[in-house]
Parts: structure tokens; C-alpha cells; sequence
């Protein structure tokens, strides 16, 4: 899949979220596995917020006894993603 993809078919992208499955995961695990499957790095950079919107919407869904908001899932996705992501020193000055 390619960024162009995304973002030309937004209905590819809705298309693919309705096919993934998330129900008894945890959230890191889940995410890990969605992005692995779905959209390597160099895509998901340009359209991260859209990505994680979408997969914290699914994951909510999937799991409606967490009664999490999907709020709540885009924020701990948006965290598992910047923790996973390496760093510089400099990129995290102030």
C-alpha cells in the first residue's frame, strides 16, 4: 500500500479498517500488529493522525466492555507510537 493510496481512497483506508479484528487485544499489541499489516513507517508519517483516528475507532468497537472512549485510544496510541519511535537528542529539545 502506498501514501498515495491513503490519500487519494480514504474508502481503501475504511475498507481495511472494517476487515481488522481487535477484539481481547491490548492496545500496544493490537496497534504493533495493525501498522505492521497495514502501513510501513514511511507511509504512516505523512498520515499518522489519520491512521491512529481510525484504528482507535475500530478498537474501540471492538471492544466495547473497556468502555473506552476513542479519545482515550487515539492518545494511548499516539503515546505507543512516539515511545516506539526513535529519537534524537536534538529532535527533543525544547
Amino acid at each position: 500500500m502506498s501514501n498515495v493510496v491513503f490519500n487519494l481512497r480514504p474508502d481503501v483506508l475504511d475498507a481495511i479498517m472494517q476487515l481488522q479484528h481487535f477484539e481481547n487485544q491490548f492496545l500496544p499489541n493490537a496497534l504493533r500488529k495493525f501498522f505492521k499489516e497495514t502501513a510501513p513507517l514511511s507511509v504512516r508519517s505523512d498520515i499518522l493522525s489519520d491512521l491512529i483516528a481510525k484504528f482507535s475507532e475500530r478498537f474501540c468497537t471492538c471492544n466495547p466492555h473497556l468502555q473506552l472512549s476513542q479519545g482515550m485510544a487515539s492518545v494511548q496510541s499516539t503515546l505507543c507510537e512516539i515511545l516506539s519511535t526513535p529519537h534524537s537528542t536534538r529532535e527533543l529539545e525544547v
